[in-house]
């Protein structure tokens, strides 16, 4: 896929960082043409990714084959080519029925090389599996191809787009916290890291947005005692102030009582990020929550500057949900909007669904005039339990009903687009809030991702959209 900087008429990169100009933007393409889903659509009606069910009837690991209680009519599935081969993923075990036990966050796969749609035998690649032992006769699977969404992903690179360095602010982990374009005419990205003991902020830059080399090894905004980032900091969304020369990053902060309390709060700093301020008190209470609000994310729609944040129920049973505030001014004050969607106050998980298990991290986008959300989900797959693949799904918010909705498709991204080599990477997720920037028609999304347990590195994607 064509990513080149210079192809295309002016997109709305610039008018996203902006805010308020956004409402004034409108692409000739829609949200069809931008993000597709990487799942078969079936005939629930529901749009989420188990769709029909599809069960298992039959395994066999000797010759390698797998046989189906259903199969969608689509030739490509048995017929798969290099490079765009579907994946068989393991699905929820049926009511009733003991599940099994799964480790870690794994996904349970097998990537299909041919097969008979006739007889629902469906050949798998003897190398390209992820715990095999998982798939058991009743269980549900569904279908999905990685690459059918017209995405570049990682831009071709076979590493990381920012791995982690020993001696740094990001020498454990790191995530993206948002780009914007310097004066220079190169590109920035705020980097959150972790060196083992606390999160900081840093700043990397770019000549292309595909290339990035940090700025300094040493953190530029930190955490403080006393304050509402008593023991980290992350900065998970940045837009353009208003009316100050400066960038307004939406952040939350760690705190040490209780353990694990994370509070939100905002940074302003110039393009350089220095002259940095720091919101004076916590934006939002976290009375009731079991670990605070994380992951905020903001946007100017409609008169109101909007921060989309996660809020950490209960921890043990890992409910997180999204929730809505708004204010006048991107420095607040913030009141939570009600409802969120039809059932409940939040953005909740929703089973059978990419965020059955938690919700987490969004990224919130204005197209033709319509706000979209890219949300981070984990997905058990299962009846119980945590253990999932953090992937992508998209919402859009109803202006009549003022609800946000899923879109139908269920999960548009999964971690396995990023793998480097393609089908080897360990189990995990990606996370540390999704982050979009725009320019000439091409449309970039940064990511965390898992390059082993609990270590993050920065890994993104791009699709050219046509002028």
């Amino acid at each position: 896929m064509d990513c080149d900087l210079n192809g295309g008429r002016k997109g709305f990169a610039d008018c996203y960082l902006t805010g308020i100009q956004l409402d004034a933007i409108k692409p000739k393409f829609g949200i069809n043409a931008l993000f597709q889903p990487i799942v078969i659509p079936n005939t629930e009606g529901n749009g989420f990714i188990e769709g029909t069910p599809i069960t298992i009837t039959a395994i066999d690991t000797a010759a390698h084959t797998i046989t189906l209680s259903w199969l969608p009519n689509i030739d490509t599935v048995c017929a798969p080519v290099a490079t765009q081969e579907w994946i068989v993923a393991m699905g929820r075990v049926p009511l009733g029925q003991s599940e099994p036990s799964l480790v870690g966050q794994d996904q349970s796969y097998l990537k299909i090389t041919s097969g008979n749609s006739s007889t629902r035998v469906l050949n798998y690649s003897v190398t390209d599996i992820r715990n095999i032992t998982m798939f058991t006769v009743g269980a549900r699977v569904y279908f999905y191809n990685i690459f059918n969404n017209g995405w570049n992903f990682n831009f071709g690179q076979t590493t990381s787009l920012i791995p982690k360095r020993a001696s740094t602010y990001y020498s454990g982990m790191l995530g993206p916290g948002g780009v914007y374009k310097h004066s220079s005419g190169t590109y920035r990205m705020v980097v959150n890291g972790y060196n083992g003991t606390n999160w900081t902020v840093g700043l990397f830059s770019s000549s292309d947005l595909i290339h990035w080399t940090s700025i300094s090894s040493i953190a530029k905004i930190t955490y403080s005692p006393g304050t509402w980032r008593v023991n980290g900091i992350h900065v998970t969304s940045v837009i353009k102030h208003p009316t100050e020369n400066k960038y307004f990053g939406m952040a939350y902060g760690q705190e040490t009582t209780p353990v694990s309390m994370y509070r939100l709060g905002w940074v302003k700093f110039d393009e350089n990020m220095e002259n940095i301020e720091y919101a004076p008190a916590e934006l939002a209470p976290t009375t009731g929550l079991n670990s605070g609000l994380i992951d905020p994310s903001i946007i100017y729609y409609k008169g109101k500057y909007r921060i989309i944040a996660c809020a950490r129920v209960d921890a043990a049973v890992s409910l997180w949900e999204m929730r809505e505030y708004r204010a006048d001014l991107p420095e607040g004050p913030y009141t939570q909007v009600l409802p969120l969607n039809i059932e409940t106050i939040a953005i909740r998980n929703i089973h059978t669904c990419y965020r059955s298990d938690h919700t987490q991290q969004s990224a919130p986008f204005i197209l033709n005039n319509e706000l979209y959300a890219l949300v981070d989900g984990t997905s058990q797959w299962y009846n119980s339990g945590t253990r999932g693949e953090r992937m992508l799904g998209l919402m859009k918010f109803n202006d009549s009903s003022q609800i946000w909705e899923p879109l139908t498709g269920g999960v548009y991204w999964g971690s396995y687009q990023f793998a480097a080599p393609l089908w080897s990477r360990p189990g995990g997720h990606t996370g540390g809030s999704p982050v979009i920037y725009t320019e000439n028609n091409n449309f970039y999304i940064y990511a965390a991702l898992t390059i082993a347990s609990n270590q993050y590195e920065v890994v993104g994607a791009c699709k050219f959209m046509p002028g």
